[in-house]
């Protein structure tokens, strides 16, 4: 039985798959679930409205609509279990780091007992992202893009030139 697991890690997503095999590659076209956006605002071209009714401009935005809504495991052994895809994910996203050094530490990275990772799917990203979050011009006053109920994920570093919403998402290679 195939267990996918994804860890989260660097101020992105540090991810590696583990298999009852060892290391190895999901099809490009993983089959899982597909997360909601979460969003339930609804817009015209120019402002946040009331919900269009059938037949109503603005009609059938993603917000009409009720997928499969974001829900998670933290089992307290450093992952987070994704209940709607299955995919496992680290807590903490750690540091950033550069692809290279992301690739090469999957070798002899271990959370919890595994130590068989892989990078994720642009589609496994997406899967964390909470479409209601907002930049609002302070770290303060904006909403985060990921569930920090169950992730912790450093923000840019405004200091060293950083806008407060940077952090790394590795793409599949």
């Amino acid at each position: 039985m195939r267990k996918d697991i994804i860890i989260v890690g660097l101020t992105s997503l540090f991810a590696f798959c583990s298999t009852d095999q060892g290391i190895e590659e999901l099809p490009h076209e993983a089959n899982y679930k597909i997360v909601d956006t979460g969003t339930r605002d609804f817009y015209s071209d120019r402002e946040v409205i009331p919900e269009p009714l059938t037949g109503d401009a603005y009609y059938g935005q993603d917000a009409h609509y009720h997928g499969n809504q974001p829900s998670y495991t933290d089992p307290g052994d450093g992952t987070v279990t994704d209940n709607v895809t299955g995919l496992m994910w680290v807590k903490d996203m750690g540091e950033k780091m550069t692809w290279e050094d992301a690739l090469s530490g999957a070798e002899d990275f271990t959370l919890a007992g595994y130590n068989d990772w892989r990078m994720p799917t642009i589609k496994e990203l997406y899967s964390l992202i909470q479409f209601t979050g907002r930049i609002a011009g302070s770290t303060e006053n904006s909403v985060r893009f990921i569930d920090t109920r169950y992730f912790i994920q450093p923000l840019g570093d405004e200091a060293a030139g950083e806008r407060f919403i940077d952090a790394q998402t590795w793409p599949p290679a």
